[in-house]
C-alpha cells in the first residue's frame, strides 16, 4: 500500500511540474520573451507532445516571432486532434489571410461562424476576406453581425464603412468612421476626412 501511495505522490508531483512549464510559458509570453515561450513549450511538448492548448500557445510563439509555417504547422496539429478549436481554426484563416488567400482564409472563419455563430472575430475575419474577393455586400452582412455581437469592434466598423463607400453609400460609411473614431480607431479619421467634409 505505502508503494502506491508513493507512486501516486510522485505521479502527481510530476503533473505539476509538466503544468508548471506551460504555465511558464504562457507567463514568458505574456512578458513579450516569445524565445523564452518557445522553449518553455518545447519542453513541456517532449513530456505531452499532444496537448492541445500548449500547442497552440507555441504556435502564437511562433507566429510572434515571425515563424509563419511553423506556426501553421502547430495550429494545424491542433486542429487534427481538435477539429472544432475555434482559436486553430481563426489563426490558420488569419494565416491564409496574410498571404492574400482569401478564399481558403474564408473557408476557415465559415468554419468558425458555423461552430459559433456569437464570434464576433469569425464574422469580421470572415468580412474581411469576403471583401477582400470583391463579395462587398456579402461583406458588409458579415461586419454587421461582427457589430451586432460585440458593439465595441472598433475594425468592423471601419472595414464596413470601407465596404459602404465602395457601394457608395457615403453617409452610412461616414456614421461608421464616426463610430470607430469614437472607439479610438486611428484609420478613421483620415477617412472621416476624405469621405465625410
Amino acid at each position: 500500500m505505502r508503494l502506491f501511495s508513493l507512486m501516486f505522490l510522485v505521479s502527481l508531483l510530476l503533473i505539476s511540474c509538466q503544468d508548471e512549464r506551460s504555465i511558464d510559458g504562457d507567463q514568458l509570453y505574456s512578458d513579450g520573451d516569445f524565445e523564452g515561450a518557445l522553449a518553455s513549450y518545447n519542453e513541456y511538448l517532449k513530456l505531452k507532445p499532444s496537448h492541445i492548448k500548449t500547442l497552440y500557445n507555441r504556435g502564437r510563439a511562433y507566429e510572434a516571432l515571425e515563424q509563419y509555417e511553423k506556426a501553421l504547422d502547430d495550429y494545424e496539429t491542433v486542429l487534427r486532434l481538435e477539429p472544432k478549436s475555434i482559436n486553430a481554426l481563426l489563426s490558420v484563416g488569419q494565416y491564409y489571410s496574410r498571404k492574400d488567400d482569401w478564399n481558403s482564409g474564408q473557408l476557415y472563419f465559415e468554419k468558425v461562424v458555423e461552430l459559433n455563430q456569437n464570434n464576433a472575430q469569425g464574422h469580421f475575419f470572415l468580412g474581411q476576406a469576403l471583401q477582400h474577393q470583391g463579395k462587398i455586400r456579402d461583406a458588409i452582412e458579415s461586419y454587421t453581425s461582427a457589430i451586432a455581437i460585440n458593439k465595441n469592434l472598433s475594425e468592423a466598423y471601419l472595414f464596413r464603412g470601407t465596404a459602404f463607400i465602395a457601394t457608395n453609400r457615403t453617409r452610412l460609411a461616414c456614421q461608421d468612421f464616426a463610430a470607430a473614431n469614437t472607439l479610438g480607431e486611428k484609420e478613421a479619421e483620415r477617412l472621416i476626412t476624405r469621405y465625410c467634409k
